[in-house]
């Protein structure tokens, strides 16, 4: 790993330490909304969870449980809901994809997590479905920072699931049934978009589209403007595109030619192909600079 990596991986684990910071006194303020970067829509919690899916509640930080970091979980029922069913599930989620157990009970997944949160141990067994069967330790407003503190941990290993080849294979079924929706450019006809993260860096920016076609970036729609920008990074609509290029059927792009009664105006007398002109002729003194 090459220094200005490490550099970039120790900023963020900072940053991250500060954001979950921001969570917990959230939670802790009196009469106040607790600020969340998944959508604030979901309304989830994780007592509606826990009675959904009938898991029992563990003990807290008190009573560190080892079988958080064990890497396995005999205890696991495929057929009961899991936190990850249930996470998607909710209204505002709907651009997240279901993070593979087999990932989530890997510990390599979780490097560099365990010092950022202040009940790393119950998060985990809460996104991992472990069943703990000790007497609960916490009080309510504990069980509010817990239930924040494991959306926060799905939304990052989520950014680290879609880069592998199961994560990308289960955002391209999301991709192919529009469910990133479409580009809004109308002359994109519709073309499927790939939700994008501006930074890698937690709380610096929030979730994007990317359109294949016109490669532009645009403003998801109403509903999923809090969605973290690192819980789905930058590198994920790149190396989709170049995983399956074969979905991206690039058309014969078009663009807007302003008309007067049908005709089309002369370009010494349109500001619009003035405009063009002038950043053709910028764009091609870069390229010339820059060789």
């Amino acid at each position: 790993m090459s220094k200005s990596t490490k550099q970039k991986e120790t900023q963020n684990i900072e940053t991250l330490k500060k954001r979950i910071e921001q969570l917990s006194v959230g939670v802790q303020k009196e009469g106040q909304s607790t600020t969340s970067s998944i959508a604030t829509s979901t309304g989830s919690s994780y007592s509606s969870y826990s009675s959904r899916s009938s898991f029992s509640s563990s003990s807290g930080i008190e009573n560190k449980d080892d079988s958080s970091n064990s890497g396995s979980d005999p205890k696991f029922d495929e057929n009961t809901e899991s936190y990850s069913q249930y996470f998607c599930s909710l209204k505002g989620n709907e651009f997240f994809c279901h993070i593979d157990h087999s990932f989530l009970i890997d510990n390599f997944n979780f490097h560099g997590m365990p010092d950022c949160f202040k009940y790393y141990e119950k998060a985990v067994e809460i996104i991992r479905d472990q069943e703990n069967q000790k007497e609960e330790n916490f009080t309510e407003k504990q069980f509010e920072i817990i239930d924040k503190e494991a959306e926060f941990l799905y939304g990052i290993l989520h950014a680290r699931f879609i880069v592998t080849q199961r994560g990308l294979e289960a955002m391209r079924e999301k991709y192919l049934n529009k469910e990133f929706g479409v580009c809004p450019r109308t002359f994109c006809n519709s073309f499927p978009v790939l939700p994008i993260g501006i930074s890698d860096t937690h709380s610096q920016s929030t979730i994007k589209i990317f359109c294949p076609q016109c490669k532009k970036v645009y403003f998801p729609p109403r509903g999923y403007y809090d969605i973290d920008s690192a819980f789905f990074g930058s590198t994920f609509p790149n190396l989709f595109i170049n995983t399956f290029p074969e979905l991206i059927k690039i058309i014969q792009k078009k663009d807007y030619k302003p008309k007067i009664f049908g005709f089309d105006i002369h370009p010494s007398f349109n500001w619009y192909y003035k405009i063009k002109t002038k950043q053709l002729e910028k764009n091609e003194k870069t390229v010339n600079e820059n060789k």
